[in-house]
């Protein structure tokens, strides 16, 4: 399974195997942050992996099987510095790529699987610095988690 980045200013598209990482395991879900070019993407085997798309040959970090199912969801925060992950599991993991440190695991309450994720700013001034997500599940349930 490969990853292939395209890039306009560049002749020739840049490639990165997912199989160097880990064998015969597919990307099933992507985001990219473009302001630090970072590249999330979240395995079949529950694997989150970063990968810097200037160098795409050798991942940032990889959180081995942090989720027990295929992870179809990932999006980074809007300040690049988090990215949230859902997955067949029915969780969601919070996942800081500036320190790699442990992810934290959101309550998310979810029956079934965990397929839309969006990061949402705080509703009022007062809360600056909170943060939101709003996951989809297949069980038919939209949920606003305050982190």
């Amino acid at each position: 399974s490969s990853l292939i980045y395209k890039d306009s200013r560049q002749s020739v598209d840049r490639c990165c195997s997912i199989l160097q990482v880990e064998n015969d395991i597919a990307c099933l879900s992507i985001d990219v942050f473009s302001e630090t070019k970072l590249i999330a993407c979240g395995t079949e085997n529950g694997s989150l992996v970063s990968f810097d798309s200037r160098n795409p040959s050798e991942p940032i970090f990889m959180k081995h099987k942090l989720h027990s199912g295929p992870i179809h969801t990932v999006r980074f925060n809007s300040l690049g510095t988090k990215v949230a992950s859902g997955a067949d599991d029915t969780k969601i993991f919070i996942t800081d790529v500036t320190d790699q440190q442990e992810s934290k695991m959101v309550e998310s309450e979810h029956k079934d699987y965990v397929r839309g994720l969006s990061w949402k700013p705080s509703p009022s001034q007062a809360e600056t610095k909170a943060e939101y997500i709003l996951s989809g599940s297949w069980d038919k349930t939209l949920k606003i988690h305050k982190l």
